[in-house]
């Protein structure tokens, strides 16, 4: 009776311990998924965060002559013109990093002293239309309308 209720209890705890380390399986392979999860939307939120920061700084320049489009050294480059200060607010791609800086017109790029808005695998602005615009940062894109005549200027 005694040996019984001894392969009882090593079974129970048998069984307990396969509870247990299952249970901590599951919670390590759960932590794992949920930080992958967790660090795409994050990157995706950045990306849409500085897509819609890009939207609303065309809209602040949408007037004549207001933006200007060339090529930058890793794709497009704005130009936005700061009224007739002589200076110019440029963004662009450079080294993985989409950059925002203000400097007086003509001048060359400097980006070592532009402020980062985020990381991006690349930066194009593509005119659709007169007026409409397509504005992509790495995997986010957004559409652009352009109110003013002649708001776009391309170089």
């Amino acid at each position: 009776m005694k040996e019984n209720d001894n392969r009882k209890s090593k079974a129970l705890l048998a069984l307990y311990a396969m509870i247990i380390t299952a249970a901590l399986v599951l919670t390590v392979f759960g932590g794992r998924v949920y930080a992958a999860l967790s660090a795409g939307r994050e990157e995706n939120a950045e990306l849409r965060s500085a897509t819609s920061y890009l939207q609303n700084k065309l809209a602040a320049a949408d007037r004549e002559g207001g933006i200007i489009i060339s090529e930058g050294p890793e794709g497009a480059l704005l130009r936005l013109p700061e009224g007739d200060s002589g200076y110019e607010t440029r963004i662009y791609l450079y080294e993985g990093r989409l950059l925002e800086e203000l400097s007086r017109e003509g001048s060359e790029l400097a980006p070592q002293s532009a402020q980062a808005i985020c990381e991006a695998e690349s930066f194009s602005f593509e005119l659709l239309s007169e007026r409409l615009a397509r504005l992509k940062a790495g995997e986010s894109e957004a559409l652009v309308y352009i109110r003013s005549e002649g708001g776009i200027a391309l170089e």
